[in-house]
């Protein structure tokens, strides 16, 4: 899989001509769902539920989407604009950290916080 870059500002980074990708922590964090204080025992106990159009599911921990702790955090794939214009509506999930491909999602439907008991 290929390394997505990480310029640009604010975890938001060019993946390719007409793509764009964000950091997954810097999308729940602009809708302040991260607390001020990273790596307090909140983050511990809330994890992000990412769902799929066809059922499929990753399931992460705040403190693991860190930026601040992971270089190669989690990212979500912006629709593309194609080399003939058209637009790729597909938002896409990309864990680069991880050893298996097996958060990688395509076609998210809904990204959900869920605090455990």
């Amino acid at each position: 899989m290929e390394r997505l870059s990480t310029a640009g500002a604010d975890g938001d980074a060019v993946t390719g001509p007409g793509c764009r990708s964000v950091l997954l922590h810097a999308l729940l964090d602009a809708q302040g769902v991260v607390g001020e204080t990273r790596g307090d025992m909140q983050d511990e106990v809330r994890y992000v539920l990412v769902s799929t159009s066809s059922g499929r599911r990753a399931l992460f921990s705040l403190s693991e989407l860190d930026t601040a702790a992971r270089a190669d955090a989690p990212r979500l794939l912006l629709p593309c604009t194609t080399g003939g214009g058209a637009r790729d509506a597909t938002l896409r999930l990309r864990a680069p950290g991880d050893a298996t491909a097996a958060r990688n999602l395509d076609g998210v439907r809904s990204i959900v916080v869920v605090v455990a008991p």
